[in-house]
């Protein structure tokens, strides 16, 4: 009797230090800091595939909320969390840039805060209609030009 109540505590105090093992990993990678933005980058490559995949299973429409990919991100281990890091930027269809070759690729997605890399520029994460991922660097935390001159000038729908 004694050996299993060994056994069953060494179980449970197992148990528990890997349940607590894994939800401070996950909460040190929602709030580690990242400064090569690496982490943010894969996050932001994984949320534009999604849409690009949610966007080829629903009429060829983007979702217009980033909670609606989640199906998609499963085997990226993207919680809802992660997702609300994530700005949708277009929420028309997929056809307004593969039927055009002269319309280039356009913003779809962007990582909502900017950060400030390893040498002090504030940095951001965009996702395009290809489905590639762009970091972009400015020594002010003003990226609105940069963002106007790679967003969509078509009404969504047409």
């Amino acid at each position: 009797m004694k050996q299993e109540t060994n056994n069953l505590n060494t179980w449970i105090l197992a148990w528990g230090l890997t349940a607590f093992l894994a939800v401070m990993l996950a909460f040190v990678r929602l709030n580690q800091k990242d400064p090569s933005g690496y982490i943010a980058f894969e996050d932001a490559r994984q949320c534009c595939l999604g849409m690009i995949m949610y966007a080829n299973d629903h009429g060829r429409q983007f979702p217009k909320n980033p909670n609606q990919i989640l199906p998609y991100l499963s085997q990226a281990n993207l919680a809802p969390a992660d997702t609300n890091l994530f700005e949708i930027r277009f929420q028309g269809s997929l056809d307004d840039f593969t039927n055009s070759s002269s319309t280039p690729s356009r913003i779809i997605v962007l990582r909502s805060g900017p950060w400030r890399n390893q040498d002090g520029k504030w940095a951001r994460i965009y996702g395009f209609t290809d489905g590639h991922c762009e970091t972009h660097l400015e020594s002010e935390n003003n990226f609105t030009n940069w963002e106007n001159l790679h967003s969509t000038a078509l009404n969504p729908g047409n």
